[in-house]
């Protein structure tokens, strides 16, 4: 099986949230590059999503999911930069920023988004300048530069606007709500909110916990502008949609669970890939030392007796001679 035929069936799985068949298919084609050497878009792309997919899934108890993002992360700018591909590599740094952001590391994490912002703005590339303004919005939030985050918000509204597309301009109204809705601009952000909801009620995240978070916003924002009517009505959808995942909770519960001993499973299963391929390359280097320690004593083995042959000659030589000299001695006395 190829890497590109096992990066679109993992793809499939990432787009439908079945993380842990994306991450067996993604580590597949990590171990395949590894034991093979080979290097590829599609190498770099699953290593990218391996991070994605446990960015996704960690939880404020267990950190050491992002640690691990950030190690794939890491090889695959790696492997992007080693082939040229310099879109990806700039992919790449966005997200090393966005993991410094988690851990409030903002010193570092600017750095990272900038310099993709400014390569993306030149090649065009509007949901990718998007996302990373995103990301610079919540930075400045944090820091609580609110006009330099309203600034940041509005750019990605007004881009992802314009592209027509339902799910981009949802994700949009969603994104500046959240921003409006975190500094206590509640009535100005309702609007955004019940646009993002008509969406997301029709769409496949009907059940999902973005259009509860949606309706906890709605009906906090409309009790702080004193339209209680409206936020009785959803907080009661909230609560509907807070016992639908409930009974999905377990499940879940265990897929992370499964989720983990795969990731662990995949990661022992490259290191004996690994220590295969090497102990192969061992096996080979062996068998090449002993033929030429093979073709060496056999070198010797010649010299050997090619020596002793010439020994031999000049001894029968000498002896010859010797024959020679008795001869000629004898016959010396027998003629005086």
């Amino acid at each position: 099986v190829t890497t590109s035929a096992l990066h679109a069936i993992g793809n499939i799985h990432f787009q439908k949230f079945e993380d842990i068949d994306a991450i067996a298919t993604y580590q597949q084609i990590d171990s395949i590059s590894q034991f093979f050497g080979e290097r590829n878009s599609h190498v770099v792309s699953a290593l990218f999503n391996l991070g994605n997919v446990l960015l996704r899934t960690y939880s404020v108890q267990d950190t050491s999911y992002i640690g691990k993002a950030e190690g794939y992360f890491r090889r695959g700018i790696k492997m992007a930069l080693d082939i040229n591909n310099e879109v990806s590599a700039h992919y790449g740094y966005s997200m090393l920023g966005n993991i410094y952001g988690q851990r409030k590391e903002y010193q570092k994490a600017k750095p990272y988004l900038m310099k993709s912002l400014s390569f993306y703005e030149r090649t065009g590339s509007i949901k990718e300048v998007a996302r990373i303004c995103g990301s610079l919005g919540i930075i400045e939030t944090d820091l609580n530069n609110y006009n330099q985050a309203d600034a940041y918000y509005k750019k990605k509204f007004d881009l992802l606007t314009k592209t027509g597309n339902p799910d981009l301009i949802a994700n949009a109204n969603w994104s500046y709500a959240g921003f409006l809705y975190r500094i206590g601009k509640y009535k100005q952000a309702i609007p955004y909110f019940e646009r993002a909801y008509g969406y997301f009620k029709q769409s496949d995240a009907g059940s999902s916990g973005i259009l509860l978070g949606i309706t906890k916003n709605l009906a906090e924002s409309y009790g702080k502008t004193g339209d209680f009517e409206q936020a009785v009505e959803y907080y009661g959808q909230s609560f509907v949609l807070q016992d639908s995942l409930e009974a999905r909770k377990q499940k879940s519960l265990a897929l992370d669970l499964e989720a983990k001993y795969q990731t662990q499973k995949r990661e022992q299963e490259i290191a004996l890939l690994k220590s295969q391929n090497e102990l192969a390359e061992q096996q080979k280097r062996n068998q090449r030392n002993l033929l030429l320690g093979g073709l060496g004593i056999t070198s010797l083995a010649g010299i050997f007796l090619f020596l002793l042959f010439q020994n031999r000659q000049k001894t029968n030589k000498k002896l010859r001679e010797l024959d020679q000299l008795k001869s000629n001695f004898f016959a010396n006395i027998s003629h005086e």
